[in-house]
């Protein structure tokens, strides 16, 4: 049986060193700068804003267990070495600006006079400054710990691994690059002697010279938990991140992430049940579509093509009311058929069905057919304009940038994606 490990919001509210132990006179940096109405953010601030949306997000869409499980099979359920990985996996979250004490960022980016710009390759950039103190942080606290010494060498593997959420936390994909190497690390390390991190450089180099083959030695049964873990702390950091600096730059608080409460949760059945004439006529002759033979549909004409339709729903209702607790249904139809329709059938039936479900994705090959099923959805299951807005906001469509320049509000490219 798999251990219980501390909660996301225990680890980063009581286990997690504070970022103010780690950065000497934090209150000098800036994370964010409202040039509109001449303030500027905090880094301390940010960091906690942005934990606080994780912990949120976590808390809301139960991603505890699932994060436990990971970190389980990863130590193989050994219960002390899960419970630092899920250390790691939170301090990727945490720490994920400590590149921001760049003086360049601060000059550059922040306009922030305590500071003067330093000749270095990375210019303003933070993500990789912040990946290489975060790297040297763990390493220090792992290479000083109890855990055995193959322990030791799994934890240094996956420290180097959880880089990589934070290098790429700008990005619009995980890839696998760190873009370390010793001429960084020795041109970077003044800022790791700054921090109260007391690796020497020696050490810092050895784990250049051997990264890959630590990442190599981690057992092939463990990749898709770890693979797993970088893409949810990749996830939950871009989604915390953005979350904090909205809040930040537009004074504008979110609550809600996307959960289907109760009322939209009936709302959703009742309206589909009701909402347009032939589904109002698919509950009320469901036995009739339902036990019709497909033998006696053969003929092409327009009342047979309605009539089939109306089987379908009902075929997929059934199936849904027969197997509940079957975790894969598949529906197959040609175009024409009314798969918008089938796939709100299903949805209001599991929904009824299986009261933990709350939440409902559409993944779309085309971004044409995002516009198109919105409609549907809309007209189907009868939203009004102000459910519309809260929906657009909690629940329909999700807006994420990618910053190219690492900052948010310039380059944006969206990426739209359509969910109840």
């Amino acid at each position: 049986m798999q251990e219980k490990l501390s909660s996301f919001s225990e680890i980063t509210g009581h286990k997690l060193p504070s970022i103010t132990n780690i950065i000497p006179n934090i209150s000098r940096y800036w994370a964010h700068i409202d040039g509109a109405n001449n303030r500027y953010e905090i880094l301390q601030d940010h960091v906690e804003l942005v934990l606080s949306y994780a912990k949120s997000i976590v808390e809301d869409q139960k991603i505890d267990t699932i994060i436990d499980h990971l970190c389980n099979q990863v130590a193989k359920e050994n219960q002390t070495l899960a419970e630092y990985i899920k250390l790691l996996f939170s301090a990727s979250i945490a720490y994920h600006d400590l590149g921001k004490i760049n003086p360049n960022f601060q000059v550059l980016k922040m306009q922030n006079n305590l500071f003067k710009e330093k000749k270095i390759s990375i210019g303003s950039q933070h993500s990789l400054l912040s990946a290489v103190l975060f790297l040297h942080y763990f390493i220090e606290k792992v290479n000083f710990s109890n855990f055995e010494p193959k322990e030791k060498e799994l934890l240094f593997g996956i420290i180097i691994l959880f880089c990589i959420p934070i290098l790429k936390h700008h990005s619009s994909v995980l890839s696998n690059e760190t873009d370390f190497s010793v001429e960084i690390f020795e041109e970077l390390f003044s800022f790791v002697k700054y921090c109260n991190i007391n690796l020497p450089f020696e050490a810092s180099k050895k784990i250049i010279d051997i990264k890959d083959k630590l990442i190599e030695r981690i057992g092939q049964e463990q990749h898709f938990s770890i693979f797993a873990l970088l893409k949810l702390s990749y996830s939950l950091l871009t989604a915390s991140d953005y979350y904090a600096t909205n809040e930040y730059m537009t004074d504008i608080k979110v609550n809600d992430f996307g959960i289907i409460d109760e009322t939209l949760r009936n709302k959703i059945s009742t309206n589909f049940k009701t909402k347009l004439s032939y589904n109002k006529d698919l509950f009320n002759n469901f036995e009739k579509y339902q036990k019709k033979p497909f033998s006696e549909l053969q003929e092409v004409d327009q009342k047979n093509l309605n009539f089939l339709r109306q089987k379908l729903n009902a075929e997929v209702i059934s199936s849904i009311r027969q197997e509940p607790d079957n975790p894969w249904y598949y529906i197959e139809a040609p175009t024409g058929a009314g798969k918008t329709n089938l796939s709100l059938a299903c949805i209001s039936e599991l929904l009824q069905s299986d009261q933990s479900l709350n939440k409902v994705f559409y993944v779309f090959p085309f971004t044409t057919l995002i516009t198109q099923t919105f409609e549907a959805i809309k007209k189907t299951i009868g939203l009004n304009n102000d459910e519309l807005i809260q929906l657009h906001s909690k629940a329909g469509f999700h807006e994420k940038e990618e910053h190219t320049d690492g900052e948010y509000g310039k380059e944006k490219n969206f990426i739209w994606t359509i969910y109840l």
